[in-house]
């Protein structure tokens, strides 16, 4: 009788493998008894049903099916959700992967566990005066204009955060209403850097280096006058905060922007 080569269903990690086994030119499991401790873990599954190599190939594709169903059968009692096949996929592979040169470990199925993997909440650091930064889903200027524009460092825009000095790996954690309307403001107070890069836990490109003061337009908004008035025209409250000089448009659409990481760095006072 084979072993069930895997951890308890108590401490799957996000992708992990039970393995059924099965006596020769047979569907019936050998170790069936493990299913009675599954538990219901979400994600995704996959059922993989192989054989060794004794008989047809093509015999031993329909024994890998035939292996298949019988622990599909198994496990949809305890698996709800499989009754509507939603979660599950199956393939057969027949003597084609073996695993050893034991057959009894080749005449398998194998439960394949793909979990999504949950990331830990990140903490977003208050704002302070000189360590500040601004992320919108709208332009940042000094008055609001619904769906299109959040005042800038205030803590009811609801488009947008406001943050303080961290490491932020994961954008649409940390930055939820911004990245559900798309990057189209970024702000920052005189003292902070703000580096943004292209994917997500600081992988691939930089796409800004930034050190505030500075208010930086989505480049989409450039042919837009009504939109320009807000963004980069002189107001006496907006220019105290960032002067007119360090507001401008991006050089690309920022978007895509939306989906990677940034960095915010502030100076030490």
């Amino acid at each position: 009788m084979g072993l069930v080569a895997l951890l308890s269903f108590g401490v799957l990690s996000a992708q992990d493998t039970l393995r059924i086994y099965f006596r020769s030119d047979s569907a019936v499991p050998l170790n069936a008894g493990v299913l009675k401790e599954w538990k219901e873990v979400g994600g995704m599954f996959e059922l993989l049903g192989h054989t060794d190599q004794k008989g047809s190939e093509a015999y031993n594709l329909r024994l890998s099916k035939r292996r298949i169903a019988a622990v599909r059968a198994l496990l949809q009692p305890q698996e709800p959700s499989w009754h509507e096949g939603k979660h599950i996929t199956e393939r057969a592979f027949g003597e084609s992967r073996p695993v050893s040169q034991n057959d009894s470990l080749n005449r398998r199925v194998e439960i394949v566990v793909n979990r999504p993997v949950v990331a830990p909440p990140q903490v977003l650091k208050p704002p302070r005066k000189g360590c500040q930064a601004h992320f919108s889903g709208g332009i940042l200027g000094n008055y609001p204009l619904p769906d299109y524009v959040e005042v800038i460092f205030d803590s009811n825009a609801r488009g947008s955060e406001w943050v303080g000095e961290g490491e932020y790996p994961i954008n649409r954690l940390a930055f939820p209403n911004s990245v559900e309307n798309t990057f189209d403001g970024i702000a920052a107070d005189k003292g902070t850097r703000v580096i943004l890069y292209e994917k997500e836990h600081f992988q691939g490109r930089v796409l800004a280096d930034l050190e505030g003061p500075f208010v930086l337009t989505n480049v989409i908004w450039a042919e837009l006058s009504a939109m320009e008035t807000h963004a980069l025209r002189a107001h006496p409250v907006l220019d105290s905060l960032i002067p007119r000089s360090r507001r401008r448009y991006s050089a690309e659409n920022m978007h895509s922007w939306s989906f990677g990481s940034v960095k915010v760095i502030c100076s030490e006072r």
